[in-house]
Formats: structure tokens, sequence, C-alpha cells
């Protein structure tokens, strides 16, 4: 896992066209005029989702990984934790949904606190647990990009 800000968004750009692309994305938006919803950025190799929810309990949350996408963190507005931990056998909570390129893992993972401006890239072997409380519960708004591995 990769975690910044955006400000320094250029120092990972030898990432990879697709990393590029998604972090050309966040830094160049203005997301105060970007509703809610989902935006491909190059068809489904790479697509941003602009999501509002409200932050929850570590006890209500589940670490989860994907295979096929690596995801991309970045919070617009307000407060979260995302827990980390390295995929490494895991007890499984809920098998692979292929459809939606997800599993489920039950874990202790390590909390980062994200503040506005901030982003985090997880690669398929990081188990990430985004929308932890810090602090207390609060209305979030982010953009998670989905960039095909």
């Amino acid at each position: 896992m990769i975690t910044d800000h955006i400000s320094n968004a250029t120092l990972y750009f030898g990432l990879g066209e697709r990393i590029k692309t998604a972090l050309q994305y966040l830094s160049e938006t203005d997301f105060s005029k970007v509703e809610s919803g989902e935006y491909a950025l190059d068809g489904k190799n790479v697509y941003a989702m602009v999501v509002e929810c409200t932050t929850k309990s570590l006890d209500e949350s589940l670490l989860e990984a994907h295979k096929n996408y690596i995801d991309i963190h970045f919070m617009i507005e307000g407060e979260e934790c995302i827990g980390y931990e390295w995929l490494n056998n895991q007890e499984i909570s809920e098998p692979y949904h292929e459809k939606e390129d997800y599993w489920l893992f039950i874990g202790n993972p390590d909390m980062i606190r994200y503040t506005k401006g901030m982003f985090a890239i997880m690669y398929p072997q990081d188990l990430h647990m985004p929308k932890v409380i810090s602090g207390k519960s609060m209305p979030i708004r982010k953009v998670v990009v989905k960039v095909k591995v």
C-alpha cells in the first residue's frame, strides 16, 4: 500500500499509465462540481466512483481485497480511518465474488487516518478496511478509482 497527499501525486506516475491516469484525474478535478456516481476514465481499465457515506465502527467493518483491480481511495471531505493488513492466510469471511471482484476477511489491521487530500493505493495483496470512524462517526465524501491490474 502507498499512502500520501495528492500534492505529491506526480511522484507515483511511474507506477504505470493507468495509475498515472487515475492520479491525474484525482489531482486535476474539482470534486465540488462532480456528483456522486461512476465515471469512466479509460473504460473498465480505469474508472472512478464518487461516493458519499457515513463512517462506521471497527466492529461493523471487514477487510476486503481484490484480484483484478488496484484501488485508489481519495478523501474529498471528512475524515476516515482505513485499516491495512498484508494478505497472509487471514480467515475468509466471504468467499471471492468474481463479478464484483472482492472477497472479505477477518483480521486485526493497523489503522491509518485519512483527511482531505490524502490518498491510498491498494494493490491486490493489500487487505484494506475503508470507512472506519476516526474519533466519531461522520459523513464523508471520497473517490475510489479502480485500476485494472
